[in-house]
């Protein structure tokens, strides 16, 4: 069996196939195994070789302010502060001249 991300190459002593993942996320982390198997002398013979995979990305922090810097005594000011990339749990950690830091967490 096989589909449209994966190929084979063969030869008289040899079998060697190739699998490309698309878009790969954390679902397709894990343990990959490769099972071989070939008669030898009318006996079935087998291998099995494995690896773990484990899917990462970088994380970027993201840093907006909604209006204008120059903000009038008493009125309303927002920034927004983010990460994305990686995996959950994800920590976010603003430090403010007056209000001190504030961190959520997912």
């Amino acid at each position: 069996s096989g589909s449209d991300n994966s190929f084979c190459t063969r030869s008289r002593y040899k079998l060697a196939c190739s699998y490309k993942i698309s878009s790969i996320g954390y679902s397709d982390n894990g343990t990959y195994r490769c099972l071989a198997k070939n008669n030898v002398n009318g006996s079935e013979k087998e291998d099995t070789k494995s690896d773990d995979i484990e899917v990462s990305s970088q994380v970027k922090a993201s840093f907006s302010d909604v209006g204008e810097k120059e903000v009038s005594y008493g009125n309303t000011y927002q920034i927004s502060c983010g990460v994305e990339g990686g995996k959950a749990p994800h920590k976010v950690t603003l430090v403010t001249p007056s209000s001190g830091t504030l961190t959520w967490s997912s």
